[in-house]
């Protein structure tokens, strides 16, 4: 895993980590419960890269 960032929607805790290959991940967790609510299979071009302007 090179990266990994989490963030808060609506109920969920998001968590996406960067994997080897043409995909990355994201994962939901239930803020209350700590229960995992669903994984899904990311195109790795959706991380975010730093400007060198920002």
């Amino acid at each position: 895993m090179l990266f990994s960032d989490a963030g808060v929607v609506a109920d969920l805790l998001v968590i996406g980590q960067d994997e080897d290959g043409p995909g990355d991940s994201a994962t939901a967790y239930d803020l209350r419960t700590g229960a995992k609510r669903w994984r899904a299979t990311v195109p790795s071009s959706t991380r975010r890269v730093p400007s060198p302007n920002s």
